[in-house]
């Protein structure tokens, strides 16, 4: 008995030695994070953007999560998930779409900061289809690689994969349509007086819901819910202000009651529900914001320096996911020391749920209309549109040009500009998106630029008709700048006056022109529509 009993006084005093080591701080401490390789490596170039990122780890390394990398372009954190192969050290993280083309790609870890960076390689335009007799009115891309083109008819025709043919879609998609989810879609349809919201797939499905005293759609999430607002002069009281239809509802109901006029923004709608709104009131800009449940609503008011006038055309704001948006404006600001004439100044504020609303110290735009001004001429400046990424980031698009009645005849000139405003803030120098060279009316029969936006990275695009009757030029907003693409001259005896694109977060997309044969200055017959892949 007296073996067991030092064997168990000598498990006792064990136990208690390690407990003391517990209490101690003492033992192992856990396994740290460590990537000893990337693939792609650091510096690799032209690399596809299918392509996953895979990450040796240290033998003695912790399991690596979704939360622990982060992967970025620029200011847009990209979602994927991270897998491990196997039993192996080696692990992976897929893009949730594909890597953005021609994008540099930065890849993290809060224990090691940037690992590897490498960049994306840039877009290319694939093999030309032909829709012959048809007129394209709109086209759609889907983040999953989806991309449709609908006619003037109504005919929908898919895009498919592989070696690339048009199949046609027999559903009802409405004019002006906008894509969501798996080849879903959502747009308005006016039918017997009444305005509709329709929301229907490629896949079949269609319904559509009435929209609050047929006022026009606002903006539209990645879930599928949408936002409509009903103004201050329409209808009564108790049915002004934001309404919202969900994706599993079949009715919009009134979630943020306010009584305004004169409003020029498009309502917003965050991830999870939430709705908002910016207007100009006595001079100040002013935002409501409305989270589920809260029909009282958060107002917030931007209290400007008393030397500014605030320019209310243009007044524009946008919210992220993540409920961080940012507001843009024009104001009329006094003269700088050097006789400069008066300046109009675009300028940003930043809304975070924690923080509230308050104005960027860096301007974004100056524009001196004055300086150019002659008899019979109209300068405008103004705040065309906003778009604020998932994580914060922003792009700006502002919009500046004439008008003028000179010498008996109407000329017109306008030139688009993009400015990125980061998840940190900080402003990014103008880039011009697109410009338009001055033009007499009555012009030749072609519409001059069309501007699309990817609410995931707030990339802008613009396309524009080139010098050429037969010419595309396409630019692009980057953390980086602008970039620009030419689409190749097509036929000389061929003239292309109106044109549809899209593209998705990735950088894949479509253009379709409609073709037909040019006869000096005036169109011949319609010949089709051609189609363009961009991937």
């Amino acid at each position: 008995m007296k073996g067991a009993s030092d064997r168990l006084a000598t498990l006792v005093a064990f136990a208690a030695l390690l407990a003391a080591c517990n209490n101690s701080g003492g033992g192992s401490p856990p396994p740290s994070l460590t990537v000893l390789t990337t693939s792609p490596p650091t510096g690799a170039t032209d690399v596809e953007p299918s392509t996953p990122i895979e990450l040796v780890l240290a033998a003695n390394s912790a399991p690596l999560r979704a939360a622990d990398l982060v992967v970025t372009d620029g200011d847009n954190r990209l979602p994927g998930a991270v897998a491990r192969i196997g039993t192996t050290d080696r692990w992976s993280w897929t893009p949730a779409g594909e890597l953005p083309r021609g994008a540099t790609i930065r890849v993290k870890t809060a224990s090691q900061g940037e690992i590897a960076s490498f960049s994306v390689r840039e877009i290319r335009l694939g093999a030309q289809l032909e829709l012959p007799g048809e007129q394209v009115e709109n086209t759609l891309s889907w983040d999953n690689g989806r991309r449709a083109v609908r006619t003037q008819s109504g005919r929908v025709f898919e895009l498919t994969g592989g070696t690339p043919a048009l199949v046609e879609r027999f559903v009802t998609m409405p004019a002006g349509a906008r894509a969501y989810g798996n080849g879903r879609f959502l747009g308005e349809q006016v039918d017997a007086g009444v305005r509709y919201c329709v929301r229907g797939g490629l896949d079949g499905g269609f319904d559509r819901v009435p929209t609050p005293l047929g006022v026009p759609l606002g903006d539209l999430n990645a879930n599928g819910d949408v936002v409509a607002f009903v103004p201050g002069d329409l209808g009564s009281p108790a049915e002004q202000g934001l309404w919202r239809l969900r994706r599993d509802q079949v009715a919009f109901e009134l979630v943020g009651p306010r009584s305004l006029a004169g409003v020029v923004d498009r309502p917003s709608i965050e991830a999870d529900g939430t709705v908002s709104i910016a207007w100009a009131e006595n001079g100040a800009p002013r935002l409501a914001r409305f989270v589920p449940g809260n029909l009282a609503g958060q107002d917030y008011t931007l209290v400007l320096d008393a030397s500014l006038s605030l320019l209310a055309a243009g007044l524009h704001y946008d919210a992220s996911d993540d409920g961080r948006g940012v507001l843009a404006f024009v104001v009329g600001a006094p003269p700088v020391p050097g006789g400069l004439p008066e300046r109009w100044v675009a300028r940003a504020a930043r809304f975070d749920p924690a923080v509230g609303l308050g104005v960027l110290a860096t301007e974004l735009e100056t524009y001196l209309p004055f300086g150019l001004s002659s008899p019979g001429t109209n300068h405008y400046f103004r705040v065309e549109n906003v778009v604020a990424g998932d994580h914060g980031s922003a792009a700006v698009v502002t919009a500046r040009g004439y008008s003028s009645t000179q010498s008996g005849s109407w000329q017109a000139s306008v030139d688009y500009h993009a400015i990125r405003v980061d998840a940190g803030d900080r402003v990014a120098v103008p880039h011009l998106l697109v410009g338009l060279t001055p033009i007499a009316v009555p012009p030749l029969p072609y519409k001059f630029n069309e501007l699309r936006a990817s609410p995931g990275r707030a990339e802008v695009w613009a396309s524009q008709r080139t010098s050429s009757p037969s010419g595309f030029a396409l630019s692009r907003s980057r953390p980086g700048g602008v970039v620009f693409d030419t689409v190749p001259t097509l036929y000389s005896d061929r003239a292309y006056p109106d044109w549809s694109f899209a593209f998705d977060d990735s950088g894949r997309g479509i253009l379709a022109a409609e073709e037909y044969m040019w006869q000096g200055p005036l169109l011949g017959p319609l010949l089709g529509t051609r189609i363009f892949p961009i991937d």
